[in-house]
């Protein structure tokens, strides 16, 4: 077993970053029927000659794929924007938005009392908010905003400025922005930065002195 193989498709969208995602997995009812996780889900009923995408509305980069043995068209898929569930081979998906698995690159806190928390999530973008609060329903949706988009990398909040922030996105354009509530009202890049010489990742670390 596995001494010959044949080339059945050469197309790249079913491996569009192979050193970030690259599986496949075959439906338990037909081994025609394959799915292949790359930036988007795409799915093959031809054994892996033709695909198309199943995916649309679904969050990219796809890691995990688990197909029910006993009802294949129940599939439950990973990726960096979370957890997502079909009940019809991918026709439709739904978000599980109620599971707390976002990672975090870093989080740091300003001086308030309570304090500001901000950090960077794993492509989903860098976010500041409440780390306490007096409603009885507890830390909601509201009391949480975007600083940064793409890879949110590094946010951290000037200790003394609640509305100031500097972070670096995965762009690696050092900014400092300044927020009123959740409306961004001005930004300076530091476009004369210039990041080299990292890991193979391409997150750059920052900090504040805690005076300022």
């Amino acid at each position: 077993m596995g001494d010959h193989w044949r080339e059945v498709s050469n197309n790249h969208a079913l491996d569009a970053r192979p050193f970030y995602f690259s599986e496949l997995m075959v439906a338990p009812n037909d081994e025609n029927r394959v799915y292949f996780l790359s930036f988007d889900i795409l799915a093959s009923n031809d054994g892996g000659k033709t695909a198309q995408v199943i995916g649309r509305g679904v969050h990219p980069d796809n890691h995990a794929i688990w197909i029910d043995p006993t009802h294949p068209e129940r599939i439950i898929l990973g990726n960096d924007g979370g957890v997502y569930v079909t009940h019809d081979t991918g026709r439709s998906w739904r978000f599980l938005n109620n599971l707390p698995i976002e990672q975090f690159y870093q989080v740091a806190a300003d001086a308030a009392t309570p304090y500001m928390l901000c950090g960077g999530l794993q492509d989903n973008n860098g976010w500041c908010g409440a780390s306490n609060t007096v409603n009885r329903s507890g830390i909601g949706e509201s009391d949480w905003f975007t600083v940064v988009g793409g890879d949110g990398e590094y946010v951290v909040p000037a200790p003394a400025l609640r509305n100031l922030f500097t972070q670096i996105p995965e762009w690696l354009h050092p900014a400092r922005e300044r927020w009123q509530r959740t409306q961004q009202i001005a930004a300076s890049y530091f476009f004369g930065v210039v990041i080299r010489n990292l890991p193979t990742s391409n997150i750059a670390s920052i900090g504040r002195r805690p005076s300022r």
